[in-house]
């Protein structure tokens, strides 16, 4: 009798965990899904704060400027663009920052193909050394 309760148990086990995984897999999808979605939506999100779709020529975009580029004050007025990714030189080389008004209104300005970053791209000064380079979706 206790090895027919004990079969019986067995049986209605694997019944039960048959049952279950195919509402397990379901579940499952729907996690993935559900993930996949937010992840998404988070990178739409991104999109409209920031452009980041190379500039027409570059190989850089807005989000890369303010990743990996900061000013240095260089004498009295200057500010060098100074970045740390290569694909950036063009952008070393064709943009610069001067100080007229002192700390609060540094200007930002680049000749060439680059000028594009005139009307979204500023300086914000974090002291009297050095600042970031800040851009917005134009």
């Amino acid at each position: 009798m206790i090895q027919a309760l004990i079969q019986e148990c067995k049986m209605i086990k694997a019944t039960v965990l048959e049952a279950l995984a195919p509402t397990h897999a379901v579940k499952t999808l729907a996690y993935l899904a559900l993930v996949s979605i937010t992840l998404l939506c988070t990178a739409c999100e991104f999109s409209k704060d920031l452009n980041v779709k190379n500039l027409k020529g570059y190989e850089f975009n807005l989000h890369d400027i303010q990743e990996y580029c900061t000013v240095k004050r260089d004498g009295d007025r200057h500010l060098a663009i100074v970045c740390t990714k290569k694909t950036l030189n063009p952008l070393v080389h064709g943009c610069e920052g001067q100080m007229t008004k002192g700390l609060s209104d540094p200007i930002f300005s680049c000749g060439g193909g680059l000028w594009v970053l005139n009307k979204v791209c500023y300086i914000e000064m974090l002291d009297t050394k050095s600042g970031n380079i800040k851009c917005k979706k134009s």
